[in-house]
């Protein structure tokens, strides 16, 4: 497949959160919050971010579960069945899981963090799409990331739009 075969396939929706680095895990948690109960898979840059977001949100009481490569095959295995199972509903790796292709769908695919490299948030979203529907895409930038929110979207040629989280105000 050739990057611009690959680029001109996005289907899904894509937007971005505008968010400061130290709010990253308050911003988590209100997308969470909305996505209530809904599929998410959450990916961070490295395995201790996994391990230590997924102990938080867990304290937190999220039905969360982290998934990488340095955890064992049956422990890898149990948290996807997990998933599958729905005692889990949000999944943080760092990177798709083997059997992601047994889900039925992901309400939203999350960057935590806007990947270094054009090509990895589009293999990412291009994988996922050809084995199973995702309702959205979202990625956390930073005020100093919109250089590279704007270089993916020239490069995926895809329509990456800003949101805001819903109001909390009653």
């Amino acid at each position: 497949m050739t990057s611009d075969s690959l680029v001109t396939s996005i289907k899904t929706p894509q937007f971005f959160y505008e968010i400061h680095s130290s709010d990253r895990f308050e911003a988590l948690c209100r997308l969470l919050d909305e996505y209530s109960n809904r599929l998410i898979m959450v990916f961070c840059r490295t395995k201790k971010d996994v391990d230590h977001m997924a102990e938080k949100l867990c304290l937190l009481n999220y039905k969360v579960a982290g998934y990488h490569g340095d955890m064992t095959p049956n422990t890898r295995k149990s948290v996807f069945k997990s998933l599958l199972n729905k005692d889990v509903n949000v999944l943080l790796g760092t990177d798709i899981p083997a059997n992601f292709e047994e889900l039925v769908m992901i309400d939203l695919l999350l960057f935590s963090v806007v990947p270094q490299d054009p090509d990895s948030y589009i293999q990412r979203i291009i994988r996922i799409e050809s084995s199973i529907q995702i309702g959205e895409v979202a990625t956390f930038i930073t005020p100093n990331e919109f250089k590279k929110i704007a270089f993916i979207k020239r490069v995926t040629k895809s329509d990456i739009v800003r949101k805001d989280f819903e109001s909390t105000e009653s």
